[in-house]
């Protein structure tokens, strides 16, 4: 890799998400990362959805380079008040580097999910995450910065019951393909990373999701119309959660080094890459990223075919909840 000759006194701004929207207890990329920068002599500002969450907590205990900041992406004036506050700590060094890591998912296919889902999924991954990237733009392009937008896997495929997220993350590398070509005038880079199967590197099927996914499920149930219930039945609606519950972490990396790597070489390179897909995975290969990279050259009856065989999704409701 190419360093670029970045000044140990220049800042990053990561979100780090240490709990998530609906208050479930979170340790993932954005936590991780912050660490490391701060260990390399980086100066980082580190946003959390609660303050006084697990996650900031052990964040705060750090060094002075380490500040922990409270920061709804869905809330305006907090994001107003980070950067006000970035601004004043960094004065004349400036920023240098955004890393957008603020997500979560709600599972459901379409006919189940509700639209309040759909927009609370989207209002963070997406317009929170384009909310954060307009409001400290004019940092990042004064001092020739950089811009990294984790995205998923996901963003390159299209798997049944996870629309909510799908959509998010197709939107979040639409907006950062046509942020890169707009600040490539001023000089700035724009990345995305795409980690794969990375959820025991992460809390994505920690039990305290696995509750918050049976009560996403519990609450679909309820809101669903009766001929709706008739049709998929009770134990439908609990697959998520029942998924979850047995697979969580199966198949899946158990280090999130791969994609601080990543991150890091977005950041810090002279030519960094426009998007970062990076396998994860317990064995040999990730099978996700492996159809990330081919599912565009497939015909859709070979990818709906490998898709349904692999979920199941062409049995009944009842069968596939048997």
């Amino acid at each position: 890799m190419a360093c670029l000759e970045v000044d140990k006194n220049s800042y990053f701004f990561i979100l780090c998400k240490s709990d998530n929207s609906y208050g479930t207890p979170y340790i993932g990329f954005g936590h991780h990362l912050a660490n490391r920068l701060a260990d390399d002599g980086f100066n980082v500002f580190a946003t959390v959805w609660k303050v006084d969450s697990p996650g900031a907590n052990k964040l705060k205990k750090r060094k002075s380079n380490m500040h922990v900041i409270q920061m709804d992406v869905t809330k305006i004036d907090e994001i107003k008040a980070a950067v006000s506050f970035v601004n004043t700590k960094t004065k004349q060094k400036g920023l240098w580097g955004v890393v957008n890591n603020a997500g979560f998912n709600i599972y459901g296919d379409v006919e189940i999910c509700t639209m309040d889902h759909y927009r609370a999924v989207l209002d963070v991954n997406l317009y929170g995450m384009i909310s954060v990237t307009k409001a400290f733009l004019p940092q990042i392009r004064n001092n020739k910065g950089r811009i990294v937008n984790v995205s998923s896997v996901m963003a390159r495929l299209n798997y049944p019951g996870n629309t909510n997220y799908q959509i998010s993350k197709h939107g979040v590398e639409t907006m950062s393909d046509s942020l890169r070509l707009e600040m490539i005038k001023f000089g700035v880079g724009v990345s995305i990373i795409e980690p794969g199967e990375y959820d025991a590197a992460t809390s994505c099927s920690s039990i305290e999701m696995c509750k918050r996914v049976k009560a996403d499920c519990e609450q679909m149930y309820d809101r669903a119309s009766e001929e709706v219930k008739a049709v998929y039945g009770k134990d439908y609606f609990y697959l998520p959660y029942e998924n979850m519950r047995q697979y969580g972490e199966a198949g899946s990396s158990p280090t999130p080094n791969p994609v601080l790597n990543a991150i890091e070489d977005a950041l810090l390179n002279v030519h960094p890459k426009a998007r970062y897909l990076v396998d994860g995975g317990s064995g040999l290969i990730d099978k996700t990223a492996i159809m990330a990279r081919i599912d565009s050259l497939l015909p859709e009856y070979i990818s709906d075919f490998i898709w349904s065989s692999r979920t199941g999704c062409y049995k009944s409701p009842r069968d596939q909840s048997a």
